[in-house]
């Protein structure tokens, strides 16, 4: 058998890594891979981060989109973040996405 990992990580100036740096819950990341939060400093992503709220408002100021690197293609990597998404926060991400392609077109 196989055993792997999938993380997310973020490329955000100014705002730190670690304990002190970004937070994103299962519903957040949801609505980032759906295309349904675009920047930074989007109400919900400021209030689960509080600590980070000039940083957030800094780079959105520059009009900078957040930007979802994904595969093309879908792969285990994308099954395993798909059923992650769906369990974690199936409003959602509902079952009819699992081992869809991550990110708006």
């Amino acid at each position: 058998f196989a055993l792997s990992s999938v993380t997310f990580f973020h490329n955000i100036p100014g705002v730190p890594d670690g304990k002190d740096g970004l937070n994103l819950n299962a519903c957040l990341l949801a609505r980032i891979f759906d295309g349904k939060i675009r920047f930074w400093n989007d109400s919900e992503i400021v209030a689960e981060n509080g600590h980070l709220k000039a940083q957030l408002e800094a780079v959105a100021e520059n009009d900078t989109p957040i930007y979802v690197a994904r595969r093309v293609h879908g792969s285990s990597s994308t099954s395993s973040i798909t059923k992650y998404l769906h369990e974690a926060c199936p409003n959602e991400w509902p079952a009819s996405k699992v081992g869809s392609e991550l990110g708006a077109k």
